[in-house]
């Protein structure tokens, strides 16, 4: 419980309760139960089977890699982490800063075909290793700066406004309608 900074009375609570530990004594006895999530609360902990819908609090998860029995032999497979309560703006910021400039980058589109990148064709495969075809590329972008769009809308929506989400700048520099310069004496 070190992650959650809980106090082990509170935990000790948790589990005198049959109601509140339900979620967590399912996790560790039926093998089916695959995760449990548990939140530190102003005066008690709480447990559920699945992810709380809002929380202010950091949430601690617990997940089985396969259906298991949890015991001393076998509590080193379990994964454990935890989820920030402010997911979806860690995860926008992320994917804006750090997985679009890769992505983005022309370079690593093309770095397949050169000494920094290992070739990743199959042995049958006629292609040369030339990198990212430019519909490939295209298409992988595109469907990325959606998955980006989408999490500003959801972002806005857990919020309660309304967010729109700007056109990659890309787009727009690439697709900029050329007006014509007008002459000094014209208006």
């Amino acid at each position: 419980m070190a992650v959650l900074k809980v106090k082990a009375d509170k935990f000790k609570r948790l589990l005198a309760s049959d109601e509140a530990s339900a979620p967590l004594m399912s996790f560790l006895h039926d093998e089916s139960t695959l995760r449990v999530f548990l939140v530190d609360g102003a005066k008690e902990m709480a447990c559920y089977d699945i992810p709380p819908a809002a929380t202010k609090k950091k949430v601690l998860y617990l997940l089985k890699p396969a259906e298991m029995a949890v015991s001393a032999n076998t509590f080193d497979k379990l994964i454990v982490g935890d989820i920030s309560p402010r997911l979806l703006e860690n995860m926008y910021a992320v994917l804006e800063a750090v997985y679009l400039p890769i992505m983005s980058n022309p370079l690593n589109q093309k770095a397949c075909g050169s000494r920094r990148c290992p070739d990743l064709r199959s042995a049958d495969s006629r292609l040369p290793p030339q990198g990212w075809p430019e519909v490939m590329s295209h298409e992988v972008l595109e469907l990325f700066h959606k998955t980006v769009a989408g999490v500003y809308v959801a972002l806005g929506q857990s919020v309660g406004m309304t967010l729109l989400p700007q056109p990659p700048a890309e787009m727009l520099v690439n697709h900029m309608p050329q007006r014509p310069l007008a002459h000094p004496g014209s208006r």
